[in-house]
């Protein structure tokens, strides 16, 4: 954007400078007429045409200033909805890393209360486990002194 602009305004800038240098030109030609006085036929002519020629200048250097500022305005706009849509995406993009967050804090926390409820569980299971080997030492006890008191 910034390039086109820059090469639009150099090529304003040109063309304002060849219609000064065609309007000076223009200006000291008149200067040299009015000292003059009575002009030959065909001089007359040259500067009617070097009038025409002038206002033909200024006419396409007004209609080149009009559609560069055109098209300037033109790629304005289009940067402008550009950055719009941009800014619109990054909305989006934040909403959607918020609901990400959101997600993997609740699914930690839900993990974390699983690996307590396991950690519960396997306690539990060892707390068992030692009430049967405890069982089971008792039972041996037992049936040795039973064995025992039978013999």
């Amino acid at each position: 954007k910034d390039d086109v602009v820059f090469q639009l305004t150099e090529r304003l800038r040109e063309r304002e400078d060849e219609l000064q240098q065609v309007c000076h030109e223009r200006d000291r030609l008149e200067d040299q007429l009015k000292l003059r006085g009575n002009l030959p036929v065909h001089l007359d002519v040259a500067y009617e045409e070097l009038l025409a020629h002038c206002k033909e200048r200024e006419e396409e250097h007004k209609k080149e200033t009009e559609q560069h500022l055109r098209e300037k305005f033109a790629l304005e706009n289009r940067c402008l909805n550009l950055e719009e849509k941009l800014e619109e995406q990054t909305r989006m993009i934040d909403a959607y890393e918020q609901e990400v967050i959101a997600e993997k804090d609740e699914m930690e926390k839900e993990i974390r209360k699983c690996h307590h409820r396991l950690e519960l569980a396997v306690e539990e299971i060892q707390e068992k486990e030692q009430r049967m080997m405890s069982l089971e030492k008792m039972v041996d006890r037992l049936k040795d002194e039973n064995d025992r008191l039978l013999d």
